[in-house]
């Protein structure tokens, strides 16, 4: 099974929505995290420019290198859809643009290429079991070097140890 079709597979009961498609080369994005970006492309600053204008969100896709123009078989086929928590043109032209991720997703079909691309974007949820083995084995494993750490860090507090 492919990545994308386990994507799908776990993906939500939640209908896709139609977003906006930043793909960027220099991190991944994930729920919860906040990535500074500095766009300079005037295609990806109508984008933030458009997303910020509607509802704030959009969906972020790794890619590996930047192709112009875009090719939509070049990006991941997991990304994150992102709220805009800040922006600011800067003097020279480009954009700062401050995101948070907000649920890992998958691309359902791309809707638009022009003026940039715009895809149904599905959430999609981890599928973990908490009372897996694996799950008590790394948390077993994570709380002993947590434990060796403290005891061998003098900046930690002695009620800590």
């Amino acid at each position: 099974m492919t990545v994308a079709e386990d994507a799908t597979r776990t993906a939500t009961t939640e209908a896709p929505m139609l977003l906006p498609i930043l793909p960027i080369t220099d991190a991944v994005l994930f729920p919860n995290m906040l990535m500074p970006l500095i766009i300079k492309n005037e295609t990806w600053i109508k984008l933030i420019d458009d997303a910020a204008l509607a509802n704030k969100m959009l969906a972020v896709f790794w890619r590996p290198e930047v192709i112009e123009p875009f090719d939509p078989q070049t990006i991941s086929p997991i990304g994150a859809t992102a709220q805009i928590v800040r922006m600011m043109r800067l003097q020279d032209g480009r954009m700062q643009v401050l995101l948070q991720g907000q649920s890992r997703a998958s691309i359902q079909e791309f809707v638009a290429t022009e003026p940039y691309p715009t895809a149904m974007v599905l959430p999609v949820e981890d599928e973990v079991d908490a009372n897996s083995l694996e799950v008590e084995a790394l948390s077993r494993n994570t709380l002993a070097a947590f434990q060796s750490v403290i005891q061998i860090s003098a900046t930690c507090p002695m009620n800590w140890r």
